[in-house]
C-alpha cells in the first residue's frame, strides 16, 4: 500500500503514533515536505463551491449555444465623414479611436489622441 501511495504522490508516507495510541498516516511530497491532508468539511465547501462553477458554467454555455447572451457596449464610437483631408478635425479634439473616412476613398484614419494613424 505504502509503495502505491509513492507512486500515486511522489512522495512517501509514514506511520506516526498520536497521543491517544491510535496512529496516523502522514503524507510527504517529494521534497520531504509535510502535505496537509483536506478534512471532509474541506472537501464538502470545496464540493459545493464547485457545484456553484459548474452550474454557472452550465448557464454561460446555454445562453452561448442559444442566442441569448447579451453584451453591452459601453463608450462611444464615433465616425466622421468628409470629402477631403481639410474636413478632419484635429486628432487631439476628438476621442482616441475615432475614424474619418474620405468619401469615395479606401483610407481610414484613427484618432490615437494625438495624430490621425491610417489604418490598413
Amino acid at each position: 500500500m505504502a509503495n502505491m501511495l509513492k507512486l500515486a504522490l511522489g512522495g512517501f508516507t509514514e506511520w506516526q503514533g498520536t497521543p491517544d495510541g491510535a496512529g496516523k498516516v502522514v503524507l510527504y511530497d517529494e521534497n520531504g515536505n509535510p502535505m496537509e491532508v483536506a478534512t471532509e468539511a474541506t472537501l464538502a465547501a470545496l464540493q459545493s463551491e464547485l457545484a456553484l462553477v459548474k452550474g454557472e458554467l452550465a448557464t454561460i454555455m446555454a445562453n452561448q449555444t442559444s442566442g441569448d447572451q447579451k453584451v453591452q457596449v459601453s463608450g462611444n464610437i464615433t465616425e466622421l465623414f468628409g470629402k477631403d483631408l481639410s474636413a478632419r478635425p484635429s486628432a487631439s479634439s476628438v476621442g482616441v479611436g475615432t475614424t474619418f473616412m474620405i468619401v469615395g476613398d479606401a483610407k481610414v484614419y484613427q484618432s490615437n489622441g494625438t495624430d490621425w494613424v491610417v489604418l490598413t
